[in-house]
């Protein structure tokens, strides 16, 4: 079906027009308050989403690290409530649990009643987490909100030390808007570089997905270019595994060695939610998927 110029002109009106009252920022998809060079600018200068110190001095267990985190994804807080990831905070972490990582969209539309929701659940588990930003954190000029409350969006943080057997160094990237930027990108470079060898592991966090898994996908790196880059950089310098969100949609792929995981959403509140759990014993480094009982 082809829709007419003169209608789809006035689809488009439409959503823009009612997307204060969905709490989506239409606009958003053709330009933003804020690119990933400026906040790559200001990532010095704002503070880290938790105190990344204690994970530096889990003590070995027969000479080794044991430990595991939990993933989640696309939160979506709305109308200042999070029943699932409540739910998730409350009843399903388990004590060997470190910190906890999120793949971005926090927020429905990045207000700061939205953002302290979100941020004051995950302050109840009383461990570390870490977020990648989405690009619903974005809308309505969310950027503003986000500094203040969350803090930076791009950034790296390490477990353990290195050397040590089950040592780990996670980076979390800005692909809110579809694009890394010059800036990121060769701060990316440069951090791989620097880590390469000195790890166990190494883990890759970012919103946006590399991959499609049907017609109805958006896939929100826009440059095809930059993802072959992106996936060039992270078989060469040996990631194990690379975090996605943004598609609503469980994917794995394995490709040249690097894992790529695009997780489901934390936001249904039924039996289609999941999040990952990710063990380390050592060199050895698995996750399992894990399906959230219907509220």
């Amino acid at each position: 079906m082809i829709i007419k110029p003169i209608r789809f002109i006035s689809l488009l009106t439409i959503l823009i027009f009612s997307s204060c009252n969905l709490g989506v920022d239409f606009g958003g998809f053709f330009s933003s308050y804020s690119n990933p060079d400026s906040r790559f600018d200001e990532k010095d200068e704002l503070s880290m989403h938790s105190d990344p110190q204690p994970l530096q001095t889990i003590p070995l267990i027969n000479g080794k690290l044991s430990y595991s985190f939990s993933i989640i994804s696309d939160i979506h807080v709305k109308d200042n409530k999070a029943v699932h990831l409540e739910q998730f905070v409350q009843d399903l972490l388990i004590p060997e649990d470190r910190f906890i990582l999120d793949c971005g969209d926090s927020s429905q539309s990045g207000t700061a009643e939205q953002l302290e929701t979100y941020k004051t659940i995950l302050n109840i588990s009383g461990i570390p987490w870490f977020g990648a930003i989405g690009n619903h954190d974005l809308y309505f000029e969310g950027w503003k909100n986000y500094r203040k409350i969350i803090g930076r969006s791009i950034y790296s943080f390490q477990v353990g030390s290195p050397g040590y057997p089950g040592s780990l160094f996670a980076i979390v990237l800005d692909s809110a808007n579809g694009t890394l930027g010059g800036k990121q990108l060769n701060w990316l470079k440069e951090t791989l570089k620097m880590q390469k060898g000195l790890w166990d592991h190494l883990i890759v966090i970012t919103h946006s997905q590399f991959f499609s898994t049907g017609l109805n996908t958006v896939v929100q790196f826009t440059d095809t270019n930059e993802i072959y880059a992106l996936m060039h950089l992270f078989r060469t310098y040996g990631v194990d595994y690379v975090f996605m969100g943004h598609n609503h949609k469980w994917d794995k792929r394995t490709i040249n060695g690097v894992n790529y995981i695009s997780l489901d959403p934390l936001i249904k509140g039924n039996s289609e939610d999941s999040y990952i759990r990710v063990s380390v014993e050592g060199s050895d480094i698995s996750f399992e998927r894990i399906m959230i009982p219907p509220i």
